[in-house]
């Protein structure tokens, strides 16, 4: 901004010469202000003992004079108080333009604020949005493999009782053939095994595409652990049921010579045996898949922490200039100024007075609006105004 060379409004040495005489100037107006009060408190002295026509036509003169003497004061003080107020106006002039430029600066930085922070929110809101898509998929990841692995304890087990069927339905006829079984019985757990278990996920962010890498990803991290833990226990059962073959055939070749009462307490002792071990394959089963939950859900938690770790550091650090955010009101057609007076007057109206209301204006009942919405969120809805979010700077010392 260019520096002003201009000469000031007022003669330099016409304001000396004024300076300089006013004490004169007032002194004069003074003395001639305090004989006029004088003169007029003695005469309504004496209208207090009652009015005549001699003290009448004296008060007219002392109007006259007290007019005249007012007169001569203005004339005397004018050219003081006329140069005064042409200095007055001057510096707020030049006082203007300071505040002018002030506001010109504050309206752009309130525009670059403004700006600054929408990208903030944007990178924010942005930021959310990945993280609970990282998160939702982290979730998905956990929510198949729990599938995946309790899907896989079910297989087991009902293998595991295969086997078993196997050795209780043995009789002494088909020995050699449960033995037969029992060892051919298949150790191996296949991928197209685990391609047949069914797996659902209901994700809201997450496409098709990406569910399905996420499956393959989950399907190929179990299978190497599923194979071997299936085998080692597919294995352990076979082994467990063919050294029961001779203890089973004993039994069996007993029950065959036993007598009624003796048929009927081994046949409950067996029956006992098989509930055990029913409850045993139960128990083993609820507690893998609790197993396979718990480890499901703090996986779950740990990529939920990563993603919004991850959206912190990708929402990165936008420095906003000091100040605060205001709402301003965009009123788009004369309908909205009658909605909001309308608003108005119910709140804060009613409880004004006459004097009060013929004050107010529509700029004050915008403001009004303007501040709800900024202290308390409060807005009203209308198609014929909008809130819009400006942010205001604010400069200290």
């Amino acid at each position: 901004m260019e520096q002003s060379t201009a000469l000031a409004p007022f003669n330099i040495q016409e304001l000396a010469t004024t300076v300089q005489s006013l004490p004169d100037v007032f002194t004069d107006a003074q003395m001639r202000s305090e004989r006029a009060v004088a003169a007029a408190n003695s005469l309504l002295e004496q209208a207090k003992n009652g009015m005549n026509d001699e003290l009448d036509l004296q008060m007219v003169e002392f109007i006259k004079k007290a007019r005249t003497t007012g007169e001569l004061i203005n004339k005397n003080r004018t050219p003081g108080t006329q140069l005064f107020q042409i200095i007055t106006k001057s510096f707020t002039a030049l006082e203007s333009g300071i505040k002018d430029s002030i506001a010109g600066i504050e309206k752009q930085r309130n525009i670059y604020a403004t700006w600054k922070a929408q990208e903030a929110k944007k990178r924010e809101e942005e930021a959310r949005k990945k993280a609970a898509i990282e998160r939702e998929k982290s979730e998905l990841a956990a929510e198949i493999e729990k599938q995946y692995r309790q899907a896989f304890v079910n297989y087991l087990q009902t293998k595991k009782r295969n086997i078993l069927s196997v050795l209780e339905s043995m009789s002494l006829a088909t020995v050699n053939e449960a033995s037969r079984h029992l060892h051919g019985f298949d150790e191996s757990f296949t991928k197209e095994i685990l391609s047949s278990f069914s797996v659902s996920v209901f994700p809201v962010y997450t496409d098709n595409q990406s569910i399905d890498t996420i499956k393959k990803e989950v399907f190929f991290s179990l299978l190497p652990n599923m194979q071997s833990h299936y085998a080692n226990e597919i294995a352990s059962a076979k082994r467990d049921a063919i050294d029961k073959i001779p203890s089973k055939k004993a039994e069996l070749e007993a029950l065959d010579k036993s007598n009624a009462v003796e048929r009927q307490r081994m046949e409950q002792e067996a029956a006992r045996r098989r509930k055990d071990e029913e409850d045993r394959l139960a128990q083993e089963a609820a507690a893998a898949a609790k197993k396979a939950e718990d480890e499901a859900a703090a996986k779950a938690q740990a990529g939920a922490m990563n993603a919004a770790f991850d959206a912190m550091a990708s929402a990165g650090d936008v420095t906003v200039p000091k100040g605060k955010e205001e709402y301003e009101i965009v009123v788009t057609h004369q309908q909205g100024y009658a909605e909001m007076f309308a608003m108005w007057f119910t709140k804060e109206g009613v409880k004004q007075s006459l004097d009060q209301l013929e004050k107010v204006t529509m700029k004050k009942i915008r403001g009004y609006f303007e501040d709800l919405a900024t202290k308390s969120g409060e807005k009203m809805e209308s198609k014929f105004f909008r809130y819009e979010i400006n942010f205001k700077t604010r400069v200290t010392r």
